[in-house]
């Protein structure tokens, strides 16, 4: 305990500022985007009751055609936001008259004989071409899609701690794992590091610690701030606040996950340019693999063999939990217990891979993209043939090549090309 404070008074000196900086910059995207988050999901259910509310209030009138009805129907959505009636209903607005608008969707429903995945709704889409029934029943469909998902997902009940703030954590946590580990080596800190009377290893742990604590406190006001915006906005009417406690605390296993992750690869990585790029491979995991691979097949013409891989690895990763550890990166959004427990069971191995690293490591590696002398040539390949089949790609569809000759020719220099420059790249020191 002792060292660790010893340690904390260095790095809030030497950082101080910036941790500071950092946290004026999540203070005013939190409120921003807390207040936004906020005001675009209560137009949600606004919008939500004021479509079903005209469709159901409107269906037994005699339109003489689809286009009438849709002319209509966008003639009031115009004047419902132009007059009061908008502004009336967003003081009116509660649990009880989101409900009257979801019975007499139901009803709608089942007037017009709507059931989820029984009919081809692209039928019936062209409004032009159909009956004004059908233009209804394309209606009570888009109602479907668009609303009821969220509606579906407890609404805010569940969702109201990721609307506190949740780009700008994710930002200052970024910022943050890069300055306590790569952005160190930019400066005469790392040699001083190495004279601390502890090991590296010990150093890191501690290094994480400090880091993790000033993201909890960060944390904690970001939701204070959300929490007395949400307080105040119309959302706080229609929401079941009995979810909002396990919502702040699933939001923190994501901002703790994606902090390991980046600290993990952070100390794997010698400068910043290998930590943006092991990062990249880290969220990306097999996916980035499949997509060189898949990129190669279309590039040589074997279009049948990379569509059968993708429906294969696709019927593979949708087995849980084969598709979070494929695509790691995909996950971060969703707050559900399973996908969390393997996102941070993810990102404590690689904190793991960082202690070893910290312990193990030769000093004189430090500065280079990676400092695992073995590893880098690995990532090395992983990034020469990802940015040669993305060259590849681009060039391919900017002059509509057709010839597989041309595409191959393309994709040879590509990759000439990136390992030269990557093999200069990594064995250049930045900042040491």
């Amino acid at each position: 305990m002792r060292d660790f404070k010893r340690l904390s008074k260095i790095l809030w000196m030497k950082h101080r500022i910036w941790i500071v900086l950092f946290l004026a910059l999540v203070l005013l995207l939190s409120i921003f985007e807390s207040y936004t988050a906020l005001k675009m999901e209560g137009e949600r259910y606004i919008g939500y009751i004021q479509h079903v509310e005209w469709i159901y209030n409107n269906k037994d009138k005699e339109f003489k055609s689809p286009m009438e009805y849709d002319d209509a129907k966008y003639a009031a959505q115009r004047t419902f936001y132009e007059e009061e009636e908008h502004c009336k209903l967003e003081k009116e607005l509660t649990k009880e008259r989101i409900q009257e608008a979801n019975d007499k969707w139901k009803e709608l429903a089942k007037e017009y004989g709507y059931k989820r995945g029984e009919r081809q709704v692209d039928e019936v889409y062209n409004a032009s071409a159909y009956s004004v029934r059908d233009t209804i029943y394309r209606d009570i469909y888009l109602i479907d899609i668009k609303y009821h998902p969220f509606f579906e997902s407890s609404g805010f009940a569940g969702n109201v701690g990721y609307y506190f703030g949740s780009f700008s954590m994710f930002l200052v946590t970024l910022l943050f794992g890069f300055l306590l580990t790569s952005l160190e080596n930019l400066t005469a800190y790392h040699e001083f590091a190495n004279t601390f009377p502890w090991s590296r290893g010990k150093n890191y742990l501690m290094k994480f610690s400090f880091g993790l604590i000033i993201l909890a406190g960060v944390y904690i006001v970001t939701t204070i701030i959300g929490h007395a915006i949400w307080s105040t906005s119309m959302a706080a009417a229609v929401s079941d606040t009995g979810g909002i406690l396990r919502g702040y605390f699933f939001r923190f296993l994501q901002i703790f996950a994606f902090y390991c992750f980046v600290f993990g690869v952070g100390e794997l990585a010698g400068n910043f340019i290998g930590h943006i790029g092991l990062l990249i491979i880290a969220m990306m995991s097999t996916k980035l693999i499949q997509f060189i691979i898949g990129q190669i097949l279309y590039i040589v013409g074997r279009h049948d063999i990379a569509a059968a891989m993708g429906n294969f690895i696709g019927k593979v990763t949708s087995v849980w939990p084969i598709g979070i550890l494929h695509f790691p990166g995909d996950y971060f959004s969703q707050p559900y217990p399973r996908v969390l427990l393997i996102l941070t069971l993810m990102g404590l191995f690689l904190v793991g891979l960082g202690y070893w690293s910290s312990e193990h490591s030769a000093k004189e590696r430090t500065g280079y993209v990676v400092k695992n002398k073995n590893f880098s040539k690995v990532v090395m390949i992983l990034a020469l043939l990802t940015t040669a089949v993305i060259v590849t790609a681009i060039i391919s569809q900017t002059f509509y090549l057709e010839t597989t000759g041309l595409s191959v020719l393309i994709f040879i220099l590509s990759t000439l090309i990136s390992y030269f420059f990557y093999r200069f790249l990594f064995k250049v020191k930045i900042g040491v």
